[in-house]
């Protein structure tokens, strides 16, 4: 037999793999690192300064939300009974509104919150008031002329002035004061003097009031009374007159023995603020009280034309 022969095996040359310095490793990292910084750089910040407050937009909206509640207390210094009283709170909420929000906006500029809400707090209160006052002057105005014209304005009256009352609208009484109540509209201090000098059946006094400022007068025998005051009185000096009715058989004097005025109509009137029957309150509607008082003060305290 024949020998087996032993195969031979080349040896494989083994391939060495690339040697990869370190320090390339190293730059690569290094570039991206730097990289990533010149990009976080770059980038826009996302942290952006504090804004400036919008003092008008806040006002606005602390007007807004406070109107309705300063309206309805401001409403309380008004007696709007005979008023349209939804009208006048639109009209607080409106003037309230359009005063705070300004103000606020002017005052937080240079103030707190707080001291700016307060000094528009004020200016808006100060708006409403100004804003409801005429209103409700108006409403008591037309309120005493309604009173005059139904008679209610003499409720107040003493019995003797009210039984003079009775007797001059009955035609038993007063019939000159009636006459002249009309005859002297339009007519001058001196014009008047002239038509009353005239009519026989008066009698002329001349006197002084408390001021000094001349007064004349006229007396009928049914109890009429003119009284004319050339220079004025205590309350201005445009010329004034009025014409009165006495009560019936009284020993008073002055004041005290007249029952009432007259207007240009002939109405009987009060004659002075102590025979006002004011349906307001002098101190919780002071305003409303005072034009009140005022139209029936006027009715019967009348001015001259000038000369």
């Amino acid at each position: 037999m024949g020998k087996q022969q032993t195969p031979v095996t080349t040896p494989v040359e083994k391939t060495k793999a690339p040697v990869v310095e370190s320090n390339t490793t190293v730059d690569q990292g290094s570039n991206s690192e730097q990289q990533a910084a010149l990009q976080q750089s770059s980038a826009p910040s996302t942290t952006s300064a504090p804004s400036t407050p919008n003092h008008a937009q806040v006002g606005e909206q602390k007007a807004t939300q406070e109107a309705p509640g300063q309206a309805a207390m401001l409403l309380k210094r008004f007696d709007w009974t005979t008023g349209d009283a939804a009208n006048a709170r639109s009209v607080a909420i409106d003037a309230y509104t359009k005063a705070f929000a300004p103000k606020y906006a002017e005052c937080a500029a240079s103030m707190s919150a707080k001291a700016a809400g307060k000094q528009a707090r004020k200016a808006g209160g100060q708006a409403v008031l100004a804003a409801l006052e005429p209103l409700a002057k108006t409403l008591a105005e037309t309120r005493a002329n309604a009173a005059l014209g139904d008679g209610s304005a003499l409720s107040a009256l003493d019995s003797d002035s009210k039984d003079a009352v009775d007797a001059y609208e009955a035609g038993t009484t007063g019939a000159k004061a009636k006459h002249y109540a009309t005859a002297l509209n339009g007519k001058s201090a001196d014009q008047m003097a002239s038509l009353l000098d005239s009519d026989e059946t008066g009698t002329r006094s001349d006197s002084s009031l408390g001021n000094g400022k001349p007064q004349w007068s006229w007396s009928f025998t049914d109890d009429s009374l003119v009284r004319v005051k050339p220079d004025g009185d205590a309350f201005g000096d445009e010329p004034m007159f009025c014409v009165e009715v006495l009560k019936a058989n009284t020993s008073a004097s002055g004041q005290d023995a007249v029952a009432f005025k007259t207007d240009n109509a002939g109405k009987a009137v009060p004659k002075g603020p102590g025979d006002v029957a004011n349906p307001y309150d002098q101190g919780k509607h002071k305003p409303q009280f005072e034009a009140y008082q005022g139209v029936m003060i006027r009715a019967g305290h009348r001015q001259a034309a000038s000369s």
